[in-house]
């Protein structure tokens, strides 16, 4: 399914390069209906955001400039829109001056309306015209117009041109505080004057005569609206300049106890805003404690504000420096908690136990005394049980959600109070309906992902839930379709649905039993519950369930529930998908069912089984939707399985087949005395380098993966640790430098990742973690006399085969960004020059330069930052001398590489690279020249300034032509000589 350059819809035709794009659009600008006009212009910001590079948008901006100029009010109003969404790209518009000029002449027209939508237009391109002189009369102007029309655009065009320009700030100040203070100007445009001194920020200069301004203004306009106009315009103008937070905080707090509900909330909310990021470690002393007293003044006059004053403080307990100014008994913070989490607003009860939570908490974690821990865990079990009585329990899921999320902070550092919370929403699982069952559901999940143990003892309760969770047959089958997995689109068709609640819940459900059962033998009275829930069920559901299964190492399960879905799949990719994905479940089933004597049997029917996925995956890929991860972590995972097989065979012949008679002679000839072992020793040092290879393949695979989320990242790092044990065990016993090494030294000798940085991690984790622990354990009886020779013994080749049969017994749970990527980051680059053909090669003179121009754009997901963000680009330019198909000669280094990092502006990038063709001269491959390879790749860094090779790489094919004077002027003197 292929979409049009700038349509929503999907269509059948091919997808459109930019200047085909463009130049359907100018037709539809040059027609004579208004219509065809007007759907020209509003198609401009998707072909933008398609193709945001300076050339098109600088010569699409002088197209709708010329349709703003020549057209009606009509097509100026969509340019205006056009604009307005394209903030991001104007500062890529190359013609500036022509294209203010075509729009600035229609502000002497004498249409108020078209004047209007010119000062509108303008302000929306403030960003790159902040010091036009001539745009700040027009504005001016506009304030003295007799059109309320044209005054509200001038207001809206002054307001952003001074959050651009601090000249025209300082100017305007005085011109809108003497229409807000004049007589003449009617209240409605008073009221919508205030706003626009928000913007006087730009130094504390220029903010304290504003300030100054509002503030005086506040006692002789006590009109409700304005007040609270006044209040939201200084909290603004207060937390762009942060020198004036102290005074703001103060003022509000004055109003917090006016008497108008409508100033009380107006002050809290400004008081929120302030209580964010940075601001609220610049609240003055006993502010918090003010507050409090403010809203317990309040518990019974006004609930709805004193809900908001404890969001405010919940908000400002995120500051450490709060919590320990508050954490003590007789704090009134902690008292105004204490009083309301019993109160019969569950909203208030809720937000005072999450306050207290975090307070508990950072006690926890800074070993400090714990006060009334006992009442807390009271209250949240009160608030649990209100949720659930009376009808009306699915409009508590914020309150009930809130309090869950205490109960389980509570449990992470506090397991003694484990068991007792987790019993508790075991019990209310049972009797909850609707809605609230998936929330206790996905708390219990949340538990279980960090305490196994203790969530087993609401497994009962759970398999109860799951089976008194009956799906209900629709008369009407309809079309299931969702896109959680970006590379699959299944269309299901299923005459038994249930409903989404139904369908959310028996997934949650099943989620919760295979985190309480993973790394365990399933009982065959769950493995049973599982089955009877899911069978009546959807594909869709199937899947998910499916998914769940395999992310904690549950594969039979995963691989029975998969296997119908690839025949049901609504398209090619989702077939091959699918069919990747059952494959893998039974290699990994396969090789959890094996034991000691079919090990070996298991390992190769699971080589086999990921050599499919990977053809599956492969077969699967489509110009929009490539598979890369997946792909890259099937072929590794197999590579690996491959390299244990070898291992396990190479240890088999080791105790099945004594040293051949020649093996002495060869240890003595090569003065290597392991090679008197025989065939075992070069086995044993070949599988060595293999797991080297296959820790860095995770290494690469991990700096590919900018999206991933972190237990994918962790994934990564510790399967590289298990290769990187298993090589450096076989080195051990095989090695002599290494043979003599003490167990502790050969511990600390690992990379630099270590386990212990991730002792709270997820369960996944803990999962692969424990089989590091194992292999270290097995690596601790290696150690062998020190007066013995250097030699293989037996007990270090078990030693070896107990550690490979341990990472094929451990369950393997798949990552989540195999199934699911939640964020999505690409970059897209242009290389210029760029021959006319693929084929072609550009001529470039011998002892020139060639200018290499780079552009590229950073495409992000509806999820962008969510993990990580692309701070910075770095490019990495390579010239290598590209040698005849038939050469038997290694390619040569490259003569140049160049390196630059650069800062992306609006998710742009642009730079020029200068190549000196001289290296290349003396390496002529053909008759015409020589021929080189450029290539450019680019890798992102995150705020951490960590790199992320992610790619792409475009290459340019470059023909250095001889210099034919240079040549002749040879030959010349060659005839002479």
């Amino acid at each position: 399914m292929r979409f049009t350059a700038f349509g929503d819809a999907a269509l059948g035709e091919p997808e459109q390069d930019a200047n085909s794009a463009l130049t359907e659009l100018d037709k539809g600008l040059r027609s004579g209906r208004v219509g065809e006009q007007c759907e020209a212009i509003v198609r401009f910001p998707r072909l933008f955001e398609k193709y945001p590079f300076p050339i098109l948008i600088n010569s699409s901006f002088l197209k709708l400039s010329d349709v703003f100029r020549m057209g009606n009010n009509f097509l100026r109003l969509w340019v205006l829109r056009v604009c307005q969404q394209s903030e991001k790209h104007l500062d890529k518009i190359l013609n500036i001056d022509e294209f203010v000029r075509r729009v600035f002449s229609v502000i002497h027209s004498n249409d108020p309306v078209a004047r209007a939508l010119t000062l509108k237009t303008l302000g929306a391109v403030a960003a790159i015209i902040p010091e036009r002189q001539n745009v700040h009369h027009a504005i001016r102007r506009g304030l003295d117009s007799h059109d309320s029309v044209e005054v509200e655009a001038a207001i809206y065009a002054a307001s952003n041109f001074a959050a651009q320009s601090k000249a025209f700030a300082i100017s305007m100040c005085n011109k809108i505080s003497e229409m807000i203070r004049g007589q003449a100007t009617p209240a409605g445009l008073k009221l919508q004057l205030v706003p626009a001194l928000r913007h006087m920020h730009h130094d504390a200069a220029a903010a304290r005569p504003v300030r100054a301004l509002l503030t005086r203004l506040l006692p002789s306009m006590p009109a409700a609206p304005f007040v609270r106009l006044m209040l939201h315009t200084l909290t603004d103008l207060a937390a762009s300049t942060l020198i004036d937070i102290p005074d703001q905080v103060t003022l509000l707090l004055e109003q917090v106890g006016a008497a108008r509900a409508s100033v009380r909330n107006a002050a809290v909310v400004g008081l929120r805003k302030l209580a964010r990021s940075e601001c609220a470690s610049l609240w003055p002393a006993g502010a918090a404690h003010r507050l409090a007293l403010e809203a317990i003044s309040l518990t019974d006059t006004d609930p709805a504000t004193l809900a908001r004053c404890l969001g405010v403080i919940e908000l400002l307990m995120k500051e450490p420096v709060m919590v320990r100014a508050h954490m003590h008994p007789d704090s009134k913070v902690r008292e105004l908690c204490c009083q309301c989490i019993y109160s019969e607003n569950l909203l208030i009860a809720s937000k005072a136990a999450h306050i207290l939570t975090i307070v508990s908490v950072y006690c926890f974690q800074e070993s400090l005394p714990v006060h009334d821990i006992e009442e807390l865990i009271i209250g949240l079990e009160s608030i649990i049980i209100i949720t659930g009585q009376g009808e009306d329990a699915n409009n508590k899921l914020y309150q009930l959600k809130l309090t869950l999320k205490c109960v389980v902070q509570i449990c992470e550092w506090c397991e003694e109070h484990c068991t007792r919370l987790v019993t508790l929403v075991g019990n209310e699982i049972e009797e909850a309906k609707g809605q609230r069952v998936a929330a206790l559901a996905s708390a219990l999940g949340a538990l279980g992902a960090r305490h196994p143990a203790h969530a087993l003892t609401a497994l009962p309760s759970v398999l109860r839930r799951l089976s008194s969770t009956t799906p209900t047959k629709q008369d009407k089958s309809k079309s299931n379709e969702r896109e959680d997995v970006e590379m699959m689109d299944i269309a299901i068709n299923n005459p038994e649905k249930v409903t989404d609640v139904e369908l959310d819940t028996i997934v949650v459900l099943c989620t919760v039993i295979f985190q309480v059962v993973a790394g365990h033998v399933w009982p065959p009275r769950v493995l049973a519950a599982v089955e009877a829930a899911v069978a009546p069920t959807n594909l869709w559901v199937h899947f998910r369930v499916a998914r769940a299964a395999m992310r904690y190492g549950q594969h039979s399960v995963g691989a029975n529930l998969l296997s119908e879905l690839p025949g049901r799949a609504g398209s090619e990719l989702a077939h091959h998908w699918l069919g990747a994905l059952h494959t893998v479940a039974k290699a990994e089933a396969t090789l959890q069912a094996s034991s000691q004597q079919n090990l070996q049997e298991a390992l190769r029917n699971a080589t086999t089984y990921y050599h499919q996925a990977m053809a599956a995956l492969k077969a699967g890929w489509s110009g929009g939707q490539c598979a890369v991860f997946q792909w890259e972590y099937v072929r590794v995972r197999g590579e690996m399985l491959g390299a244990l097989a070898r291992v396990l065979s190479a240890c088999r012949a080791f105790c099945a087949q004594p040293p051949p008679a020649i093996a002495l002679t060869q240890a003595q000839n090569s003065r290597d005395e392991f090679l008197r072992c025989g065939h075992i020793t070069q086995q044993l040092r070949r599988a060595a380098t293999e797991f080297k290879g296959l820790a860095e393949s995770y290494c690469r695979l991990y700096q590919t993966s900018f999206d991933a989320d972190p237990p994918t990242l962790d994934h990564l790092q510790i399967l590289q640790q298990i290769c990187s044990l298993m090589a450096q065990s076989m080195e051990r016993i095989s090695t002599a430098s290494l043979q003599e090494q003490g167990v502790a030294d050969f511990i600390h000798t690992q990379s630099n990742f270590s386990i212990s940085d991730l002792s709270n991690s997820c369960l996944e984790s803990q999962l692969l973690i424990a089989t590091c622990q194992k292999l270290n354990d097995i690596s601790a009886k290696m150690t062998e006399p020190q007066d013995m020779k250097p030699i293989i013994t037996h007990r270090q080749v078990e030693c070896v085969w107990q550690q490979a049969a341990t990472i094929c017994h451990s369950p393997l749970p798949l990552p989540r960004f195999l199934f699911q990527p939640l964020q999505t980051t690409a970059v897209r680059l242009a290389i210029t020059p760029q021959p006319r053909a693929p084929a072609d090669h550009h001529p470039v003179p011998c002892n020139h330069h060639l200018s290499v121009k780079v552009e590229g754009v950073i495409q992000t997901g509806p999820r962008a930052g969510l993990f990580r963000k692309a701070s910075a680009v770095q490019l990495t330019l390579t010239a290598h001398v590209q040698r005849p198909p038939d050469s038997k000669s290694e390619q040569p280094a490259p003569f140049v590489t160049l390196t630059e990092r650069l800062k992306p502006a609006h998710d742009f990038f642009s730079t020029q690279l200068l190549v000196s063709m001289s290296g290349a001269t003396g390496q002529s491959t053909t008759s015409g020249g020589t021929s080189v390879l450029i290539a450019v790749d680019a890798a992102l860094l995150d705020e951490t300034g960590a790199l992320w090779r992610t790619g792409p790489r475009h290459t340019l094919n470059v023909k250095v032509l001889e210099d034919l004077s240079a040549k002749s002027a040879q030959s010349q003197a060659a005839r002479r000589f």
